[in-house]
């Protein structure tokens, strides 16, 4: 057993975290060393896990074929049956005496904050991030005023999301595998406390160190799952070890690629709609029909001002969101798309390249589909690259 235990933790400052941080490494390398059947996943390393498929493509969780298990996390049903069996391996365990009772390890009981769907975090995080737009773009008579139109509420909306980009991204695409959206999404991982992750010092005493340390982390691989380099009370279905592969079996997935093909699907259709459902929504909530501007006019000297009704653009007054499209047209959401796309991935493309991206993608969804397009530009702005350029995109709506 290491006989120094590091105590980094988030209210450090800079310096002294590194050096704390090089010692919880040396710390969790000798826990190995001490247990070599021990495997830890390292999520700091691994933050796409769960996020993508076999082909590297963005992979969502179907919501209606995930289960809730014990009453608090959502998962699918062959990790469900890894859960129930390992809960009922420890409770064995215990009772026979070969693990402790109390302690950490002693239960599989979960936090709820593993309890959580991708869908209800991604309204969430849109609710702030709308709610900041209001705050910086809306905040004050005059730019509301500004605002005659559709078109101009949408080019301030864009203008807001060039500047916030590409640290707080717009469609699900990006959110979802960038660190705003945490594992806990996927159903793929659990907690068994409420710990402040980045705690080093209770990650080494209170679990590492714990009697049942041992025999919680080799039930745990028994059954398919593996624990958290740096979050021991987090633990992680890994769908490519052996048990959890005859769990997903046992359940009708051939293998992981099927198992990606029946519980996840593709969410570029998906975001393209949200984006446009968004955008016309939040202009409804912040002009509802019947709201008015003040149209100032400067003449021979006399200042005169006129209300005027703003332009109505209610999405309920449409029978479904492409009809709702086809008042401005898939050419013009598709450029939009296409700009957002751009600036959440840093894009370094000039004008006419971007320009050129839309052309092509219009011509796309003519002659084939909108998912076509969709492909198209999502392979132009891929949002698992981000570019690292220190210039933001110069490239215009």
């Amino acid at each position: 057993m290491a006989n120094f235990k590091p105590k980094g933790n988030n209210d450090l400052n800079s310096k002294y975290t590194y050096v704390q941080r090089l010692q919880y490494e040396r710390y969790a390398n000798t826990m190995k060393e001490v247990y070599p059947n021990l495997v830890l996943i390292n999520l700091r390393k691994k933050n796409l896990y769960g996020k993508i498929d076999l082909d590297n493509a963005i992979a969502v969780p179907d919501l209606q074929k995930m289960i809730a298990f014990d009453g608090v996390v959502n998962t699918f049903d062959f990790v469900g049956d890894a859960l129930k069996d390992l809960s009922d391996k420890i409770k064995k365990r215990i009772t026979n005496g070969s693990m402790q009772s109390g302690g950490p390890y002693g239960v599989l009981r979960f936090s709820e904050r593993a309890d959580k769907s991708w869908k209800r975090e991604y309204v969430d995080y849109l609710g702030t991030i709308q709610k900041r737009f209001l705050q910086e773009k809306l905040n004050s008579a005059t730019k509301l005023d500004d605002v005659v139109d559709f078109r101009n509420f949408l080019v301030t909306f864009l203008n807001f999301a060039a500047e916030i980009n590409p640290a707080f991204p717009l469609s699900f695409g990006r959110y979802a595998v960038s660190l705003h959206n945490d594992i806990f999404t996927t159903g793929l991982a659990f907690d068994l406390n409420d710990e402040e992750y980045g705690n080093d010092y209770i990650s080494c005493s209170k679990y590492f160190e714990d009697p049942n340390f041992q025999t919680f982390f080799q039930e745990a691989q028994n059954h398919g799952f593996i624990l958290d380099r740096h979050a021991p009370w987090r633990f992680v279905a890994n769908l490519t070890s052996t048990p959890m592969k005859e769990y997903m079996k046992a359940r009708g997935y051939y293998n992981m690629k099927d198992m990606f093909r029946q519980l996840y699907f593709n969410p570029l259709v998906a975001e393209f709609f949200e984006i446009v459902k968004m955008i016309n929504a939040m202009y409804t909530d912040v002009f509802p029909v019947g709201s008015e501007y003040t149209e100032i006019c400067y003449k021979s000297g006399k200042t005169s001002h006129t209300l005027k009704e703003r332009e109505v653009f209610d999405p309920s007054l449409y029978a479904n969101l492409p009809e709702l499209i086809s008042v401005l047209g898939y050419p013009f959401w598709l450029r939009v798309y296409s700009f957002i796309k751009g600036m959440e991935v840093n894009s370094t493309v000039s004008q006419k390249e971007f320009d050129d991206i839309v052309e092509e993608a219009v011509e796309l969804n003519k002659y084939l589909d909108t998912e076509d397009a969709l492909m198209y530009i999502n392979s132009k702005f891929d949002p698992l690259k981000v570019s690292d350029s220190q210039k933001s995109p110069t490239f215009k709506f």
